[in-house]
């Protein structure tokens, strides 16, 4: 079958280039840990969602509420929701089966978040450590953008976007983004200034919008960086626990406060009343109170804002990749 072939193949491959260390990211990561089982090769997997935890990688229970966890009753009907029967028993099955094996070959495990590494502890490695616990550890993805420095010129209006400033949310236009809870909470304010959305469309999308709110679909990345520029504020009112949105620390980087959920990947960016404000995920009051509050004192924004562009500083590519070779060079036989 395809997943043998795939096996053997990266068997082959192993045993012609005879890597110090092989790195996965995502379910081939499976297929490697039974391709290297019997070698010295370390394996490495990164984590940036919850697809060895979750079959649907959202951990999210019915897409109602933070998932405690994997069992085969409660996965399978979970995933059957999404999937079909068919469908959610491959996907749940190739999780829990696939976990054992995975866990005992991988040698370490970067998690883009605490809340990430939390989950990897609890679903894959478990709280006990045995000979085959791998080291976990936290290096966060970065923005493309967020170190590119500098200011972007933007002179007068950009087209599509208010000429007055806005607030403005980047990101899929999805329930589990949040995004009616952040409807509701922006009908809520008085004299708010204009909303802009800028993300893609799917099925759960809304079809209708409040007054003040501009929708922008498949923007380019150079017109989100000029938004990030021109806007009050960014919001990401995340329902799902999000492993690391990258658009958090590309605002940011723009010197533009974050109003986020605190949860996932959120809280470990986003510091309440430092270089943010944190609400809990569905909070409506409490999120259209933090943006009324950001919206009338230009002072915090300006403070909050300056810290944010501060925070994102050590996190440059070199310094990413700095990380990256310590923890191979734990891993390598003649590391001292």
């Amino acid at each position: 079958c395809a997943v043998r072939g795939i096996v053997q193949g990266i068997r082959e491959l192993a045993s012609m280039q005879r890597p110090d260390i092989v790195h996965a990211n995502g379910w081939i990561a499976y297929s490697c840990a039974a391709a290297l089982h019997g070698t010295a090769i370390p394996l490495v997997i990164s984590v940036r969602d919850y697809g060895y935890s979750c079959a649907t990688r959202t951990l999210m229970h019915n897409g109602q509420e933070i998932c405690s966890g994997p069992s085969l009753t409660k996965c399978l009907k979970c995933a059957t929701r999404r999937y079909g029967a068919a469908k959610s028993m491959v996907a749940v099955g190739g999780v829990l089966v696939g976990r054992r094996g995975l866990s005992r070959q991988v040698k370490a495990i970067h998690a883009v978040s605490e809340f990430v590494r939390d989950v990897v502890i609890r679903d894959l490695v478990g709280e006990e450590a045995t000979q085959w616990t791998p080291q976990v550890v936290v290096i966060p993805d970065i923005s493309t953008s967020q170190n590119a420095g500098g200011e972007l010129a933007v002179e007068g209006g950009v087209p599509g976007l208010p000429s007055r400033p806005f607030i403005l949310f980047v990101g899929q236009l999805q329930r589990h983004k949040g995004l009616n809870w952040l409807l509701a909470a922006y009908r809520e304010m008085v004299d708010a200034p204009p909303l802009v959305l800028i993300g893609t469309r799917w099925p759960d999308t809304p079809t209708s919008f409040p007054d003040g709110v501009t929708v922008i679909e498949d923007a380019p990345h150079s017109f989100v960086l000029r938004a990030w520029e021109r806007c009050l504020f960014g919001v990401t009112p995340s329902i799902w626990p999000d492993p690391l949105p990258g658009v958090v620390r590309e605002g940011m980087s723009r010197g533009r406060p974050i109003v986020g959920s605190a949860v996932g990947g959120i809280v470990d960016m986003v510091e309440d009343g430092r270089n943010g404000l944190l609400v809990q995920a569905g909070d409506r009051e409490g999120l259209t109170a933090a943006m009324a509050r950001l919206v009338s004192d230009a002072e915090l924004r300006e403070r909050l804002g300056a810290a944010a562009r501060m925070s994102v500083a050590p996190f440059t590519p070199d310094a990413i990749a700095g990380e990256f070779e310590r923890l191979y060079g734990r891993l390598l036989p003649d590391a001292t």
